[in-house]
């Protein structure tokens, strides 16, 4: 399955729009403060399927709008293209065969690695998320609509595979502590970080135990593991495992 990632939610406007220019490209942004147009990431990496057949729970005809960025339906027999915050309505060459048709999955469980409450907003056809009492900034004007309490509706489901990892760094200046520092974890969510370190002394100088940790909106954080350990019995192997409270995924890393 053909796959693009670098998929955000917009903690501005709430729709979702790529990410992955690697100009910097931020496209335009309905919910940006005044003076500022381009959108801003929060939440999941999400990764998203194209160019595949629709099933009766994945809908084809979805674009990127090469003006603002954002990811809206292009599927309207009327040539309805909703309306985009750089003007006029959106436009992700959907005739021509070498950009990319997304077929997004709807109506289907949602999974610690799958984010549903996803709506196309009938005003601007922008997917926006529908999970907050915020729904966010419409460049039609007003908040996004989705009819969220329609069952009728399509509830997208979007798929955000978690790829955590871990960094260490061993410090040993006028104290002994250990550094861990993770990405690509569930973002907004705890982690436990469970970790062994020895010192050159032997087993009397080693170190072990659990400490829980939050994560950012990026799903990243640091760790800070203090080692009762003297300056001429420097620290001689670390293991580190992070495990992931949403997805139950494990991040491992060691030192030397």
């Amino acid at each position: 399955m053909a796959v693009q990632p670098q998929w955000r939610f917009c903690h501005q406007c709430k729709v979702l729009y790529f990410d992955g220019h690697t100009d910097g490209n931020k496209g335009d942004c309905s919910g940006a403060p005044s003076g500022q147009r381009g959108h801003r990431p929060a939440g999941y990496v999400f990764i998203l399927p194209f160019n595949e057949p629709a099933t009766p729970t994945a809908q084809d005809n979805w674009r990127n709008c090469w003006k603002c960025q954002a990811m809206y339906f292009d599927g309207h027999a009327d040539g309805n293209k909703g309306k985009c915050p750089s003007g006029g309505g959106h436009e992700g060459h959907g005739g021509d065969p070498k950009t990319f048709n997304f077929v997004l999955p709807f109506n289907v469980p949602w999974t610690p690695t799958a984010q549903d409450n996803w709506r196309n907003c009938w005003k601007c056809q922008a997917m926006y998320f529908d999970g907050f009492a915020d729904k966010g900034a419409c460049a039609a004007g007003g908040a996004h609509e989705g009819h969220g309490d329609d069952p009728r509706t399509f509830n997208f489901v979007l798929p955000h595979p978690i790829t955590p990892g871990i960094t260490l760094q061993a410090i040993q200046n006028g104290g002994n502590f250990v550094i861990v520092r993770g990405t690509g974890f569930t973002p907004n969510h705890e982690v436990t970080v469970d970790y062994h370190i020895s010192a050159g002394g032997g087993p009397t100088a080693s170190t072990q135990g659990s400490k829980a940790e939050g994560t950012s909106a990026h799903g990243e954080f640091t760790s800070e593991i203090g080692v009762d350990q003297s300056d001429d019995n420097p620290i001689s192997a670390v293991n580190v495992d992070v495990r992931d409270h949403v997805t139950g995924t494990i991040a491992s890393g060691s030192l030397p």
